[in-house]
């Protein structure tokens, strides 16, 4: 991997807490650990310029639909996980998200893996899962031009599970609804019904 100053300041992080936790990094266990971590870590989180790049890239292509008519109904994608770090102790969030939209006047839709990209590009940094939430529903209405979006995320933060109130099991929901799932009681309740589906 090409050595780049994130990489070098991660390196140097990694030999910080490898000394402050009373380590030495000649124990052959901690030899090559912040080479291995300083990787991670740039693995983990992306610049700001490299998340709004590969976003571009997402919306670069649409599809529309097979015969040419506008499509109306709901596209959805359920159970993309995802993991990121909440900004307050650095800790990993493990995401199921569950993304539903409804394409606007264009008719145009997006590859089925898109949902998942957007996602997982967003994802790459520390942010709160609220504003994750409040992102990926922003880039899908904004981009994509969608009629009406909902996003659900649902956290386990580990920094909830294994210090402080150490909440094995407990869940964080974050949904947001805008437009049409906003508006119409039964595209939210088609969207939560494909979620609970099998």
């Amino acid at each position: 991997m090409r050595k780049t100053w994130s990489y070098d300041f991660y390196y140097a992080a990694a030999e910080i807490i490898i000394e402050g936790a009373g380590e030495y990094q000649d124990d052959p266990n901690f030899v090559d650990t912040p080479d291995r971590f300083a990787r991670a870590m740039s693995e983990f989180f992306w610049s700001k310029k490299k998340i709004k790049k590969q976003l571009k890239k997402v919306v670069a292509v649409e599809f529309p639909t097979s015969d040419g008519k506008k499509y109306d109904g709901m596209i959805f994608k359920k159970n993309i996980r995802l993991y990121t770090f909440c900004p307050h102790h650095i800790l990993p969030v493990a995401l199921d998200i569950h993304i539903g939209y409804i394409p606007g006047k264009k008719g145009l839709v997006a590859g089925a893996s898109k949902l998942t990209r957007i996602a997982d590009i967003l994802s790459r940094r520390m942010v709160l899962q609220e504003t994750l939430a409040l992102d990926i529903a922003n880039f899908i209405e904004e981009k994509m031009k969608a009629e009406g979006v909902a996003v659900v995320l649902s956290g386990v933060h580990d920094c909830m599970r294994i210090r402080g109130i150490k909440q094995q099991n407990a869940t964080y929901d974050t949904p947001i609804m805008r437009g049409s799932f906003k508006k119409n009681k039964a595209t939210r309740d088609e969207f939560f019904h494909l979620i609970m589906k099998g």
